[in-house]
């Protein structure tokens, strides 16, 4: 057992070496922003740098150089920033590339007459599609932050509750998310204490 001293001791120790240990592994990321909404806010925990793979708990470890690692950190109720792993961004760049390149080709080839006229509801829903992609990856690759998505704010809210301790904020008075989640997952109760206030 330490004593508080020698706690106080190696704490100090871990701050000074934190910057070089860990700050490689947060300048190597791809950093984007995150919006929501007033109506559907960002919850911060007393834990509030939260970790996250994209690859899934099963497949995905959560160490800071581990492939699919995302970091949140909620900024504000409405803003987030977000830290993700540089090569599942490339994957995500390069789907929406591959997604605007066949949607091009397509619409080169009906205007050329070389796919019957029956292919223009396929190209219409190729263009619906595209311009999802559009809409997610162009405030990412231009560095703003992109529309607000329900279920993303959602997932760090969620990540915010599991990595809290001892409380959680939120600027609107709603915490049916935090009450939920040990209802629908029992286990969450007894691997961490959860205040709701």
């Amino acid at each position: 057992m330490l004593s508080d001293e020698e706690i106080k001791a190696f704490s100090m120790d871990m701050l000074a070496e934190a910057p070089g240990k860990y700050g490689p592994h947060f300048l190597s990321k791809y950093w984007h922003l995150i919006p929501s909404t007033s109506d559907d806010p960002f919850h911060v925990g007393d834990h509030p740098l939260v970790v996250d793979n994209d690859f899934g708990r099963g497949r995905g470890s959560l160490d800071l150089a581990s492939v699919g690692v995302t970091i949140y950190l909620p900024l504000s109720p409405t803003l987030c920033i977000a830290m993700t792993d540089p090569a599942l961004m490339e994957q995500l760049f390069e789907g929406a590339r591959r997604v605007r390149a066949g949607y091009e080709e397509f619409e080169n080839r009906i205007a050329s007459g070389g796919l019957p006229a029956g292919a223009a509801a396929f190209l219409k829903e190729m263009k619906e599609n595209r311009d999802r992609v559009n809409q997610q990856i162009e405030p990412m690759e231009a560095g703003t932050p992109f529309p607000h998505v329900p279920e993303v704010v959602t997932r760090v809210d969620s990540l915010q509750m599991l990595h809290a301790s001892r409380w959680i904020v939120s600027s609107k008075p709603d915490f049916s998310l935090p009450l939920k989640m040990p209802a629908d997952d029992p286990g969450l109760r007894a691997r961490r204490r959860l205040a709701v206030e």
